[in-house]
């Protein structure tokens, strides 16, 4: 059997496991410090016990370790004449010590060191529970102080720098006077709304000042005065409306603003009006005859320019000064645009008349034109074919004889030369004409003139 595939140990196992000499395993283990158990003079040692050496670490040698120290692995000494040396164990007695004395006082040994590794197991237990007790001392005390400063940190961060001091002496007594960890949450926000009451209110306040003040200096900026003003008119204008807004109530209307910045801006607007009119009459009056020349000279570039005779042109000027003249200084320049229009009207529908005739001719002369040349393409179409076979059957008739076919080619074209003005100016005259109707003429003018080439 393989006690180590068991859950057991020998001790040269267990050493390189922990990394130690055997001899120090099988020390303690005979001292009881290490649960083992001896098998065939071999000893083993369970796995538990193994864990846990490795979680505690091994315990401290005995002082009895040196006392087999001579023997071999778990052998026991020979009982011969020979005694044991004299050891720390055995240097208090006056005679040489038996070996029954020295594994007495060896077992005596071993149990003042088992009560003592209790004691020292008690003794760390005591310790850890006093150092547990102290670390959760330790924690209360930092929840109690997270608690505290949690509160107060709060409470300065929401208030302005001048209330700070007063609400966190507010809420340090709060928090004296009520057991520790206590919810306090809604009482320290009523100590902090407390402090911001009277600050949003004189805030409030200064921000309704200011919003006040804003609105009158925009009013005064958006004053506007009519084009032409200067920039002393706009400063009169703006210090008026300033003098006045100021004594307006806060919280004024908008109506009220506009009502008020009109009232003083009234005698700068009035001065300007009266500034621009007499402005306006004097530029009316030194205008209007340069008006009444500036007509007449664009009169010819007027749609007469193109189409009017030099004595159109002239009479056109003539009649149009004329009527102009008849206009007060003050007329404005539609009343002017609209007479020379009414003087233009007659001479411009005498020409107009004539351009359109005109038009007219060129167009018919066009549209002959396009008829001519209508009428030769399809004449043009049907003249070769038609001349070459009416000479074929003319040919075949005995009507006429050619030395070859470069004679009748000759005659074709001499043909088509003589008749071709006729049939397109036939064709012209009657766009209706089909095409078996000019075919039929075609043999008919064949037959009319191929004659005049026979002798030739």
């Amino acid at each position: 059997m393989n006690a180590e595939t068991d859950g057991w140990y020998r001790t040269g196992a267990v050493a390189k496991l922990l990394g130690v000499s055997q001899y120090r395993i099988r020390e303690l283990a005979r001292a009881g410090l290490i649960e083992s158990e001896l098998r065939r003079n071999y000893r083993y040692i369970p796995g538990r016990e193994v864990e846990r050496l490795k979680r505690e670490g091994l315990p401290p040698m005995p002082a009895s370790a040196d006392i087999d120290g001579a023997h071999g692995p778990e052998q026991q000494p020979s009982h011969g004449t020979t005694r044991p040396a004299r050891t720390r164990l055995t240097e208090e007695l006056y005679a040489e010590p038996s070996d029954r004395l020295a594994k007495s006082k060896e077992t005596v040994i071993r149990l003042e060191h088992a009560a003592e590794a209790k004691r020292l197991r008690r003794d760390m237990r005591e310790s850890d529970r006093v150092a547990g007790e102290e670390q959760e001392r330790a924690r209360e005390a930092q929840r109690v102080q997270q608690w505290r400063d949690g509160h107060v940190r709060r409470a300065v961060e929401r208030v302005p720098a001048e209330a700070c001091s007063d609400v966190r002496r507010k809420v340090d007594s709060l928090l004296d006077s009520v057991p520790d960890c206590a919810d306090i949450g809604a009482k320290v926000d009523e100590i902090i709304e407390a402090a911001l009451r009277p600050i949003r209110q004189r805030d409030q306040e200064a921000r309704a000042l200011d919003a006040h003040r804003q609105r009158i200096a925009r009013a005064v900026q958006s004053v506007s005065l009519p084009y032409g003003a200067t920039d002393d008119d706009r400063e009169e204008a703006q210090d008026a409306a300033l003098a006045s807004l100021s004594q307006l109530r806060q919280g004024a209307s908008e109506r009220e603003l506009r009502i008020r910045v009109e009232e003083a801006i009234r005698p700068v607007l009035e001065r300007i009006n009266r500034r621009k009119a007499d402005a306006e009459t004097k530029r009316l009056e030194a205008n209007h005859k340069s008006s009444i020349a500036q007509i007449i000279a664009l009169l010819p570039f007027d749609f007469l320019y193109m189409d009017a005779t030099e004595e159109e042109h002239a009479q056109a000027k003539a009649q149009v000064r004329a009527a102009l003249e008849q206009f007060p200084p003050t007329a404005s320049g539609a009343d002017l645009n609209r007479a020379r229009q009414e003087t233009l009207a007659p001479l411009k529908a005498a020409i107009r008349q004539r351009k359109e005739r005109r038009e007219q001719e060129q167009q018919q002369e066009r549209e002959k034109e396009r008829q001519q040349r209508l009428a030769a393409s399809r004449v043009d179409s049907l003249l070769s074919a038609n001349v070459e076979a009416r000479l074929r059957e003319l040919e075949e008739d005995g009507d006429i004889t050619f030395d070859g076919y470069s004679d009748r080619l000759d005659m074709r074209d001499k043909l088509i030369k003589e008749i071709r003005p006729v049939l397109v100016a036939r064709a012209t005259q009657n766009p209706s004409m089909t095409d078996a109707r000019i075919k039929e003429r075609i043999g008919d003018l064949v037959d009319d003139r191929y004659q005049e080439f026979c002798d030739e």
